[in-house]
């Protein structure tokens, strides 16, 4: 910020640092955390309780750089540089683990095992109440926690 403010160029740390990092980078880290850990096992098993989740250069871009989106090589093997997960992933696949792991298309079908999850976890008759606004500050603080 002091050299940039020295620069003249002071706005520039608002604009381009701390607006992102209350409006985008909260929604990025809250989308990519349910993709990572949401809707998996609550296990020992290393190979259902994080997610990997496919992504297209586009998404890559901005939800998921630096391969974050292998998360579940990630938890398997933390040493390996970010720019191997990929590899690890299809080491994995080539090895047989396919079935075993916990893997998404894409990030609107962790969405939907969330929801479906939700749904299991609190039913339609909540998730009604919840739609339709009726619904107390506590339940909603807890439903919110869940998404």
């Amino acid at each position: 910020f002091i050299v940039m403010w020295i620069a003249g160029e002071w706005w520039w740390w608002f604009a381009f640092w701390l607006l992102p990092l209350v409006t985008w980078f909260q929604l990025v880290v809250r989308i990519r955390s349910m993709a990572e850990h949401a809707a998996t096992d609550f296990s020992d098993n290393e190979l259902q309780n994080v997610r990997t989740t496919y992504a297209n250069p586009i998404i890559r871009l901005f939800l998921a750089p630096y391969w974050v989106n292998y998360h579940l090589e990630h938890h398997l093997i933390m040493h390996v540089p970010c720019w191997r997960l990929k590899k690890v992933h299809s080491l994995l696949l080539k090895k047989g683990y396919a079935d075993r792991m916990k893997v998404s298309k894409n990030y609107f079908d962790v969405f939907k095992q969330v929801i479906q999850i939700n749904e299991r976890l609190i039913g339609p008759k909540q998730r009604m109440l919840i739609s339709t606004k009726k619904i107390d500050r506590k339940s909603f603080f807890i439903f919110a926690t869940l998404i």
